[in-house]
């Protein structure tokens, strides 16, 4: 789990990073054995689009890309002599985007008519951060022209459109950590992109009123934070209180007052049933609201685990009565008899109770016959002998207690007191003048005969579809006779290239703008899908934290030679602190046992920031800086002006090749055709232009995201600095105007 630190690379070393070259060892390559590496179906495919296929031309389509990958990958070692591993870490997605352009070489102008009709078919279905208060990443004007191309220019530039894509698709190690690149095809101008999704739900029926049906699911993920997702007490043995039809099983009111206890969404009223009385516990707990017009039958049975959780006694005056939680006591369950049928249970609970001065009835009014007990500040122990016997088959059931004995009185400071006379006698006989009048008993059905459904399951799908839009065309002008061609190409994959990179940092800028202007902690699911971007708003909630960071604040340093030390405890404290609450307030982890089954591996902290504060983001022989929550973490810099002076943390899985909801973002690149013209008007003079125009999308798929502005590093860098005992603000507080945010609801 060690910090890997990319910076931003000067270049690539030796001849891999000599686009000329390797293009014109590519363009021989083509000359001799281009006609091997597509056919008409081969560029078929690749224009249609491998989801189109049947399994057999699936498989032909995917041998043949296979096989142009590897030719490829054989040209550059050969031409560069550079092992495969060197040409992967190289490369990486511009291996891909190459791939796609040999593989539609037999078919050129089908593959650009493609690339072209996406355009002006497809729908910008879902909200990107392209555009925002740090600018667009100069996407071209929609236009829906078709024209038609002519294979033969395309063919004599296929060995530029390849270079291109070998080295173009690509951006620096700060865009690519926190916007992986992904190769997309151009037959749909875009990407699907589908996310499981398993939701719980415990009422599924239809109303008869004709308005519209709510079955209020419930993300799986929510459970992790919030146990009443799956707290489901469907099969609990509520005895029902029904008034005049069953109110003689139960206490009377005015010992204890009638309740409703949610079963399975359904509020059940109820009250403790009657001591020293057979009840039919199955025929009490038949609710209608809660089991449908039929009543349970035979066929329905009480699990063996039965237990009296709660014991209610009644003072001689007949008055409310005091309730006592017996329901994690020993010996408080039926057990199986030794004699008589294998469905009987027998209850033999002896057990000790107490009384204080803080002991008062159920409706929270004073006792007044335990007055003398209450004002002593006395502890009254008494004892109580429960018997009963219940038949899980039929349900019934049958609970006595025998008489109050008191055991133990003792005095505030633990003294015992004498119960023969005076106040104790007085205390005794109130208690054993008292009797148990009813209980509450904790049982369930078996649910053999599947009668209850319980907590339901529902797994789904969502998709959305991500329409890549066309760049901004890039061209190189020269005089009609130059020949410039190479060094053409590198200006075009240099510029490319820089601008992948910028459209990085804009739209993670952009982000970070529309989350602290939406994120509201606390908003429900509806409103998260309905707002924000990204398929992980599916499972994670979006999260956004913003601090600014004052230096010489929070700098507590008396010594030059260890200022450099402190400041970075104080960037990797202010990190740490921010990076732990990404992951618990957004429900991180939770959606990735649920999405992984409980086998996926914590993600990856990005820390993007510039060059002068990331020299101080590694502390010395600490290999986990940003603490043990994370896979690992990546410092990675750009020289991006506006990134001066910040931090922004992300997340991100890096053991995912596709598109993942539970990284922050990807870069999608469509693989596009180099064009030459040979003959151009240009201001009533004739030249050749080079163009592309890249089709790429920086897309947001888990909002999660911290930002910290960073101030007076310099002035602390450079300055002396007051001592903390002279310090006007001896709170140096490191990350200012910080509050917790609660978690949500």
């Amino acid at each position: 789990m060690s910090v890997v630190k990319q910076h931003l690379r000067s270049g690539i070393q030796g001849s891999l990073g000599n686009p000329s070259a390797l293009n014109s060892a590519l363009k021989l390559a083509l000359t001799n054995e281009g006609g091997t590496l597509s056919d008409r179906a081969r560029a078929n495919s690749v224009v249609a689009g491998l989801e189109s296929l049947g399994e057999t031309e699936l498989g032909v389509a995917s041998t043949g890309l296979a096989q142009n990958r590897s030719w490829l990958v054989n040209k550059l070692k050969d031409s560069a002599t550079a092992s495969v591993e060197q040409i992967e870490n190289t490369f990486g997605p511009g291996l891909e985007a190459a791939t796609v352009i040999l593989a539609a070489s037999g078919n050129l102008s089908a593959y650009a008519d493609a690339a072209i009709r996406s355009q002006a078919q497809g729908d910008n279905v879902v909200q990107t951060a392209g555009q925002g208060s740090q600018g667009s990443m100069m996407f071209g004007e929609p236009t829906a022209a078709l024209e038609a191309f002519d294979e033969t220019p395309l063919k004599e530039m296929l060995d530029y459109s390849v270079s291109w894509n070998l080295h173009a698709a690509r951006q620096d190690a700060f865009g690519e950590a926190h916007f992986r690149t992904i190769v997309v095809t151009p037959e749909l101008g875009g990407i699907d992109i589908t996310v499981p999704l398993v939701r719980v739900f415990d009422k599924a029926d239809h109303n008869n009123d004709g308005k519209r049906y709510d079955v209020k699911m419930r993300n799986l993920v929510d459970a992790y934070v919030d146990p009443t997702v799956l707290a489901d007490e469907s099969t609990k043995v509520v005895p029902a209180f029904l008034g005049a039809d069953n109110e003689a099983a139960f206490v009377p009111a005015a010992a204890v007052a009638v309740r409703n206890v949610l079963v399975a969404g359904v509020p059940v009223p109820t009250a403790p049933l009657l001591i020293g009385e057979e009840h039919d516990l199955l025929g009490l707990s038949a609710y209608e609201p809660l089991l449908g017009m039929n009543a349970l039958d035979i066929n329905d049975a009480l699990d063996k685990g039965a237990k009296i959780s709660n014991l209610y006694v009644q003072t001689a005056a007949g008055k409310a009565a005091i309730k006592f939680s017996t329901g994690s006591i020993m010996r408080n369950a039926f057990v199986k008899s030794p004699e008589g049928n294998y469905r009987e249970l027998i209850l033999s609970f002896n057990t000790m109770l107490r009384l204080d001065k803080d002991t008062k009835a159920v409706d929270g009014t004073a006792v007044t016959e335990l007055a003398a007990l209450v004002s002593g500040g006395y502890t009254a122990v008494f004892e109580v002998k429960v018997k009963g016997d219940m038949n899980v088959e039929l349900g019934n059931t049958s609970v006595t207690a025998m008489g109050l004995k008191l055991r133990s009185l003792k005095d505030e400071d633990g003294n015992e007191v004498d119960t023969s006379s005076g106040t104790g006698a007085t205390i005794k006989a109130a208690v054993e003048a008292s009797k148990v009048i009813g209980y509450d008993i904790d049982a369930r059905r078996t649910n053999s005969n599947r009668r209850t459904v319980g907590i339901r399951l529902n797994n789904t799908l969502q998709t959305n579809r991500y329409h890549i839009p066309v760049g901004a065309p890039i061209s190189i002008q020269a005089p009609h006779a130059s020949n410039t061609d190479a060094a053409d190409l590198k200006a075009l994959i240099a510029t490319t290239r820089v601008r992948n990179s910028n459209n990085a940092v804009t739209a993670l800028l952009n982000t970070a703008d529309f989350l602290e202007e939406h994120f509201i902690p606390g908003l429900d699911d509806a409103e998260i899908v309905s707002l924000f971007p990204g398929m992980g708003r599916y499972l994670i909630k979006p999260y956004f934290e913003k601090h600014t960071l004052d230096i010489e604040k929070a700098i507590n340093s008396i010594k030059s030679h260890e200022k450099a030390e402190d400041i970075a405890a104080v960037f990797v404290q202010a990190i740490r602190d921010i990076a732990i609450r990404l992951i618990q307030r957004s429900r991180y982890q939770a959606a990735l046992d649920v999405l992984t089954g409980g086998t996926g591996t914590m993600p990856t902290l990005v820390v993007g920031t510039d060059q002068v504060i990331s020299r101080y983001l590694i502390v010395p022989g600490d290999t986990r800086t940003f603490g043990e929550t994370f896979q690992s973490s990546k410092i990675v810099v750009t020289q991006d002006q506006r990134m001066f002076g910040k931090i922004i943390l992300t997340l991100t899985r890096e053991d995912q090749d596709g598109p993942d909801p539970l990284s922050f973002g990807n870069h999608l690149w469509i693989p596009e055709l180099v064009t030459t013209v040979a003959n151009v008007t240009r201001g009533n003079q004739q030249i050749k232009e080079t163009q592309v125009q890249p089709r790429t999308l920086h897309m947001v798929n888990c909002a999660v995201m911290g930002v910290i502005d960073v101030v007076n590093l310099h002035k602390v860098v450079t300055d002396k600095i007051a001592t903390p005992a002279l310090a006007t603000d001896i709170s140096n507080p490191y990350l200012e105007g910080h509050t917790y945010v609660p978690p949500a609801p």
